[in-house]
């Protein structure tokens, strides 16, 4: 579902990835770890950062293993907003990224033109 959502200009960020392609020799073979779930949510929050900044979209994040939540609604906010990047939450996404939409919905209100008061 992730893979189709993306398209062909798009990028998946998956956690479960690291397991793949940054532990181990064999990329083809998913080497999971406890230990390193923090550094790989990590790992996947900076390709996150990487991905707005290179204006990607669109973006897609696999909540398999997700990134940590505090980082999405903190950092991911901070991005989202100085970046302009639009956020579209689906029906199943988290409360904190519907809130998150609904912010930036303001956002974009509070900075559209206003006519001025004839005098």
């Amino acid at each position: 579902m992730a893979r189709r959502l993306a398209g062909k200009h798009g990028v998946v960020l998956e956690t479960d990835e690291y397991f793949y392609t940054q532990v181990g020799e064999d990329p083809a073979k998913y080497d999971y770890s406890d230990g390193l779930l923090p550094v790989a949510r990590q790992w996947n929050f900076e390709r996150f950062c990487g991905a707005i900044a290179s204006a990607m979209s669109p973006i897609v994040v696999d909540r398999g293993n997700g990134l940590n939540p505090v980082a999405i609604t903190l950092s991911a906010a901070n991005l989202v907003f100085t970046a302009s990047v639009p956020v579209r939450c689906g029906l199943h996404s988290r409360p904190k990224l519907r809130e998150l939409e609904a912010l930036q919905r303001i956002a974009r209100r509070a900075d559209a033109p206003r006519g001025r008061p004839e005098t």
